[in-house]
C-alpha cells in the first residue's frame, strides 16, 4: 500500500468515524484525529479557531449542540487530495443529517482540510469549511448567495450589516427586519441573507406570493421586494443590483410576472437605484412611499 492508498484508508474509516461520533455527541474521536501541536487553525462553518487550545474548546461546544443520535447520516464526496511526505490535503463536500439543539438540521459543507503525520498517524492541522450553494442560488443568481436565516446567519448578519443613519431612514435596521419577519407572518416574509464568497454582505427580504383572501390593504403582493441592504464595506460592486437578479430567478419559476417593492423620497433615496434596474413607478402609494414595480420576463 502506498503513501496515498494509506492515506485515504485512514481517511475513510478513522477520520470518517469521527466526524460521525461527533455529529451523536461524542467529540472524542475528533480531539484524536486533530494535532495537539501548533499550528492549528480551524475556520468552521459556525466557529473558528486559531490554535489547538481554541480547537478543543470549540468542539466541545459542537458536542454540546449535537445529539446523540443514532439517526445522523454523514456522506463524504471527496472532490481532490494529495499526498507529499508527511503531509496531506482534501477537498470534499460533507453532506449531514444531524439534530443540532434538539432540532433536525440537514446541510452540506465544502471543506478543505490539511493533514501532518505525527508519530505515524495522520492529524488534521487545518480546516476551513462553509456552506455549499443553498437550492435557490448558484449560476444565474449574479455571484451572490441567498442564505436561509438559522441562529448562525442571524449573528453573521447582525454583526456584518449595519447601515449608516441616513440610509436607515428609508430601510430601517437589519434586526427591525427580522422582528417585522417575526412579527407579520401574514405577510408570507422570505427573509435571506446576502454572501458573497462566504462572506456577509447584506440582508433581503420578499413576501413570497402573497395573495390575501380577503384583501388587506396593507399588504402588497403576490411578490414584494420588502427589504434590501448591503452593508457600506460592501456597497458599490453591484450587489444590489445582484440580489434583485437573484430573487427574479427564484420567483419566476413559481408564476411571478412582476416584482413590486416600495421606497421613500428624499436626499439620498434609492429611486435611482431602482430606476436604474427597471423599477418603474406605478402612480400608487404604499404606506406613504412609492410603489414600483419590475415586469419580468416569462420563465422558460
Amino acid at each position: 500500500m502506498d503513501e496515498a492508498q494509506e492515506f485515504l484508508r485512514w481517511f475513510e474509516t478513522t477520520w470518517l468515524d469521527a466526524e460521525l461520533a461527533l455529529h451523536r455527541g461524542d467529540a472524542g474521536p475528533r480531539l484524536d484525529t486533530w494535532s495537539a501541536r501548533e499550528p492549528v487553525t480551524l475556520f468552521g462553518a459556525w466557529f473558528d479557531a486559531t490554535s489547538a487550545g481554541q480547537a478543543r474548546e470549540v468542539f466541545g461546544r459542537l458536542e454540546a449542540s449535537f445529539a446523540d443520535d443514532h439517526g445522523v447520516q454523514e456522506r463524504v464526496d471527496l472532490v481532490a487530495h494529495g499526498v507529499s511526505g508527511d503531509l496531506a490535503y482534501t477537498v470534499h463536500r460533507e453532506h449531514t443529517s444531524t439534530t443540532v439543539d434538539g432540532e433536525p438540521r440537514d446541510y452540506e459543507l465544502r471543506v478543505t482540510q490539511v493533514y501532518r503525520r505525527e508519530h505515524g498517524s495522520w492529524r488534521v492541522v487545518h480546516r476551513h469549511a462553509d456552506p455549499a450553494l443553498r437550492p435557490d442560488t448558484g449560476p444565474g443568481t449574479g455571484g451572490v448567495e441567498l442564505r436561509e436565516i438559522d441562529d448562525v446567519v442571524r449573528a453573521e448578519l447582525l454583526a456584518a450589516v449595519q447601515l449608516p443613519p441616513e440610509q436607515e431612514a428609508y430601510v430601517g435596521s437589519l434586526q427591525s427586519a427580522l422582528d417585522d419577519a417575526a412579527a407579520h407572518p401574514e405577510a408570507n416574509p422570505w427573509p435571506r441573507g446576502v454572501y458573497v464568497d462566504g462572506v456577509p454582505v447584506g440582508f433581503t427580504m420578499i413576501s413570497w406570493d402573497l395573495r390575501p383572501d380577503p384583501p388587506d390593504p396593507t399588504l402588497v403582493g403576490p411578490w414584494f421586494l420588502w427589504k434590501l441592504m448591503i452593508a457600506p464595506a460592501h456597497q458599490g460592486h453591484g450587489y444590489g443590483r445582484a440580489v434583485v437578479a437573484a430573487i427574479v430567478d427564484v420567483i419566476r419559476p413559481h408564476g411571478a410576472t412582476e416584482l413590486l417593492t416600495s421606497y421613500g423620497e428624499g436626499e439620498g433615496d434609492p429611486s435611482g437605484f431602482y430606476a436604474s434596474i427597471g423599477f418603474v413607478p406605478t402612480g400608487e402609494r404604499h404606506e406613504g412611499e412609492v410603489l414600483a414595480v419590475l415586469a419580468l420576463e416569462p420563465s422558460h
